[in-house]
């Protein structure tokens, strides 16, 4: 069988195991967490740019119960990435496409998922109810150029989830410049109302409910932070990938009720995993 069309044929297979995996929340925030891969150097660009880039593999992770929390919990996540001609990009819980790609500068349209959040996930959130999962819809842009890496996402959820918009920001450099094994980036958040009241707002009902003051939360910046991340080849076309996350819970973030009597705004997360080229 063709290369080519060996590839296609396991496309609708990859997308249909993506969607079953991400159907668990934690999953879906365990696959946000890796994101920086995708701008770390050996991860982003395909083989071939005139054919499929496949990539699977298998990650755990350590990551607060929800954002703002200061107990942490141990997951797996399968991981898949499927990159078309370097135009079309299948990342474990987003699909983008490269409008604009040519030269250090890409931009595009991008959907995504965002894991809700379950009132069992901890004790701290009883009573206050389980937000859904988001689906983001929006654009990025991306730029490149020497060992310097910057990108920029803004969506909004366009179901039944926090029903809010979201401005990311990044800046990255590579770690040594010549042949970079790690990616060090910088990075910060912006969300509206309707965001931060999801996530961090308590009404007088979940008050009564869960004995927490009420609390309304209002746009702003919601965090800074960094990550660290690395790809590193361990055999063939085999290799380990690794990512260090900190966050610094900002503005209304910070001040919740959730966050700053029953959590921390310190936040912090890890992954770790194998990754197969294809």
């Amino acid at each position: 069988m063709p290369k080519a069309r060996r590839y296609g044929a396991l496309v609708p297979v990859l997308f249909v195991g993506a969607s079953v995996a991400t159907e668990d929340p934690d999953q879906l925030n365990v696959l946000r967490s890796v994101d920086p891969l995708d701008d770390t150097p050996g991860i982003e660009a395909p083989k071939d740019p005139d054919t499929w880039d496949i990539r699977l593999g298998l990650l755990g992770a350590v990551l607060p119960d929800y954002l703002g929390s200061d107990d942490y919990k141990t997951t797996l996540a399968p991981y898949f990435r499927v990159n078309w001609k370097d135009r079309i990009i299948f990342s474990g819980r987003s699909l983008r496409g490269r409008v604009l790609n040519g030269g250090p500068l890409s931009i595009g349209p991008i959907i995504r998922l965002r894991g809700g959040r379950d009132e069992d996930d901890n004790s701290d959130l009883e009573g206050l109810g389980d937000e859904d999962k988001a689906v983001e819809v929006g654009a990025f842009a991306r730029y490149k150029i020497g060992p310097y890496r910057f990108r920029m996402t803004a969506t909004q959820d366009v179901a039944s989830g926090h029903e809010g918009a979201l401005v990311e920001f990044g800046a990255g450099l590579q770690v040594p410049f010549d042949r970079p094994w790690f990616l060090l980036m910088g990075s910060a958040s912006w969300a509206d109302q309707n965001y931060t009241n999801s996530y961090f707002g308590v009404t007088p009902t979940q008050s009564q409910r869960s004995g927490m003051a009420p609390f309304k939360a209002t746009a702003g910046v919601r965090d800074v932070g960094f990550t660290l991340s690395s790809r590193l080849p361990v055999w063939r076309e085999m290799s380990l990938v690794a990512v260090f996350n900190y966050e610094r819970l900002l503005g209304d973030a910070a001040d919740s009720p959730l966050t700053e009597h029953a959590g921390d705004a310190d936040q912090l997360s890890a992954s770790i995993g194998l990754i197969y080229r294809f």
